[in-house]
């Protein structure tokens, strides 16, 4: 089966489980009656319609009433009632339920838990308003048809505190049991279950002889009438809502029964006004036990609730390193951070730090007779010799004469922060020292604006500027590239929203000069605004120095190359005659060639080509010999 089809099963079983229990709860409540009186003592089908109404979803409300007419008309039938009767009681009915169901939907706004006070509230004045509208209907309809014996009031009468007992005793068990969690169940200890079966037998023991075996004389005992009530509240206290309704119901049963049959405490008068009696008592009784119960449940909720809350602050309290502590000022006693027993306020004072014990006595006489707030940081020395910092606050709280008997305090230990503090201060004294004694041009401004906020002293002499007259100006009044590339390397810089790092570039000073800068930035936060530091590191000197340096290598590389050149002239000499010999003697030979007869042009080529090739050695050679007399490396 699957989960749509389990789904609609209890939709499709609802109808055939609200005819089949409509027609049982009709045959008990005939059952029920105190013969000759003509009127069910308790009558259960209009509070098993209610309970109904308020488990299901109001879509199918009138399909549940519809399914609950076969049944109705079954067991009126079969008592002898005539249909105009029988269908007038159906009608009278459905409208207690729907009145009863109706209220308590809009005024509880969800399901309906009795273990809520205000819910149960709700529901017994719901209960009764619908009860006593439906029963101008039931006893209307009666003298109209004219089936039955009695005055109209009489019938309202009778009929109300029937239906009334029926709702107050059936409707909380359906409810409760319906909805009872599956997971409580499995979770039932046998100490539990022990204490359930052994709560149910003695409520039978004490309740049938009351009830059941008692006889109405000069013998009884009417105080025996009392009995079953400390197992009803044990029911309501341990138990809740289902305990409570369920021994109620049971005690309703057994006391209908013996009345039945002449026993008990319920006899004693006609059957009406027994029947009367029964329903007073059993409806004086319930709703108690139903506000008990509720009451019960709701302290219970209270306790989880604060020992989950309680729970919750001292963890709360651990992660902050939050401790509190109260001091009743008129007895002199106080608890402490994690302490449940009281001591002497003296005695807390003695664990602050001995230098800091009468700031924070002073501090607390303040708040005591002056009303001054109680803020106070001090010390406190633990049994290892450790030290750590407190922050303490309170206040004074004082009777209605003014007088003060109470001082609330928390403790916050802030030694990191402490240490924090000392950390951030020495690395701020570290910065502003390395900031003010820095070689190099050292500026601070804000990321928003580009405003100066501060400069160093090496700043101020680069750019033959005072601090005060720097200080929120704009860093690009000071900052101009030498040219466009250094312009543009500039604003790449005031756009970079990240460090960057030795930037080289030509900057012109106030003055026209030109100076060569290697500039960083980095991103700092100050005051909580975002700044960039920049440093300026004058290079001008030093690339001076550098290019003088290439120079003087270059000189020398030259003298050097022109001193070689002089060593090899000779065999420079060498190697350019050797080519040129060559040259001429090729020449000499084409002279001859071209003046025999035929010319032979094989050889000429021949010839033109190693004079070609002659000449392409010399010139390497006097290239490499000019190469040499040149200034600088080639």
């Amino acid at each position: 089966m699957n989960r749509s089809a389990r789904d609609r099963l209890p939709m499709l079983l609802a109808p055939l489980i609200v005819c089949v229990a409509y027609f049982l709860g009709a045959k008990l409540g005939f059952a029920l009656k105190l013969h000759p009186y003509p009127i069910s003592t308790m009558w259960p089908p209009n509070s098993i319609l209610l309970a109904v109404l308020l488990l299901a979803p109001t879509r199918i409300w009138w399909i549940l009433l519809l399914a609950a007419l076969p049944a109705h008309v079954a067991i009126q039938l079969a008592n002898g009632v005539p249909v105009p009767m029988l269908l007038g009681w159906f009608v009278s009915n459905c409208s207690e339920a729907l009145i009863g169901a109706t209220l308590v939907r809009r005024l509880t706004s969800g399901p309906l838990r009795f273990d809520d006070s205000r819910h149960v509230g709700v529901f017994v004045l719901a209960s009764t308003l619908g009860v006593s509208l439906s029963c101008f209907l039931d006893a209307g309809f009666v003298t109209l048809v004219g089936w039955g014996e009695g005055t109209y009031w009489g019938l309202w009468t009778s009929r109300f505190f029937s239906n009334l007992l029926a709702e107050l005793t059936l409707v909380p068990m359906i409810v409760a049991w319906v909805r009872i969690d599956r997971e409580a169940l499995r979770r039932l200890t046998l100490a539990r279950l022990a204490e359930l079966g052994a709560l149910m037998i003695a409520l039978l023991v004490v309740s049938i002889p009351v009830f059941n075996w008692q006889k109405t004389g000069p013998e009884s005992i009417a105080a025996l009438l009392y009995a079953p009530l400390p197992f009803l509240v044990w029911a309501a206290v341990r138990f809740g809502a289902r305990g409570a309704s369920t021994a109620t119901l049971t005690v309703a049963l057994l006391a209908i029964w013996g009345a039945m049959h002449r026993l008990g405490p319920f006899v004693g008068s006609v059957p009406r006004d027994n029947a009367m009696s029964i329903q007073l008592f059993l409806i004086f009784i319930s709703i108690p036990l139903m506000l008990l119960s509720a009451f019960v449940q709701e302290r219970r909720k209270a306790e989880r609730a604060a020992l989950l809350n309680e729970e919750s602050l001292k963890l709360a309290l651990d992660a902050a390193q939050m401790s509190i502590w109260d001091w009743s000022i008129s007895g002199d006693d106080a608890t402490w951070p994690r302490e449940t027993s009281r001591v002497p306020f003296g005695l807390i004072l003695r664990v602050v730090h001995p230098d800091d014990r009468a700031m924070v006595a002073e501090a607390v006489t303040a708040a005591i007779e002056k009303g001054a707030a109680w803020d106070v940081e001090f010390r406190v020395a633990h049994p290892d010799g450790s030290v750590r910092w407190v922050m303490g606050k309170g206040e004074v709280l004082r009777d209605e004469a003014g007088i003060p008997v109470r001082l609330l305090g928390v403790n916050v230990d802030i030694t990191d922060r402490k240490r924090a503090g000392e950390a951030l201060r020495a690395s701020e004294e570290l910065f502003a020292k390395a900031f003010r004694g820095s070689p190099d041009a050292m500026v601070i401004s804000r990321q928003s604006d580009g405003r100066i906020i501060d400069v160093n002293a090496r700043w101020e002499t680069m750019f033959d500027i005072d601090r005060g007259l720097a200080v929120e100006r704009m860093l690009g009044e000071f900052l101009h590239g030498a040219g466009a590339p250094d312009q543009a390397a500039l604003r790449r810089l005031a756009e970079s929203p990240g460090p960057v790092r030795d930037v080289e570039l030509r900057l012109r000073t106030l003055e026209g000069e030109h100076r060569e800068a290697v500039i960083a930035t980095e991103a700092i936060e100050m005051g909580g605004h975002a700044c960039f530091v920049t440093t300026i590191r004058d290079v001008t000197e030093r690339r001076r120095g550098e290019r003088e340096a290439q120079e003087q290598r270059q000189l020398l590389t030259h003298l050097s190359r022109v001193a070689v050149v002089g060593e090899l002239s000779g065999a420079l000499a060498h190697q350019l005659s050797q080519p040129l010999t060559s040259i001429l003697s090729n020449a000499q030979a084409a002279r001859r060639i071209l003046a025999r007869e035929p010319v032979d042009l094989d050889e000429i080529r021949a010839i033109l080509e190693d004079i070609v090739g002659e000449d392409r050695r010399a010139g390497e050679v006097i290239h490499r010999l000019r190469a040499m007399f040149k200034r600088g490396e080639s």
